[in-house]
């Protein structure tokens, strides 16, 4: 789940949680498009869909 509120976009960074690991908390955009992409490949989300 991605949380963007007043303060991320301000920031430029979107607040991060998952079911599985909890709160991954604020990250750059960029950072959590190359964590999506890591965890596509590595298939990382077939167990939390």
């Amino acid at each position: 789940m991605l949380v963007v509120g007043d303060k991320e976009q301000s920031a430029g960074t979107v607040a991060v949680r998952s079911r599985t690991e909890g709160d991954h908390g604020a990250k750059p955009i960029a950072e959590f498009v190359e964590m999506i992409e890591r965890e596509v490949k590595e298939r990382k989300l077939a167990g939390v869909i």
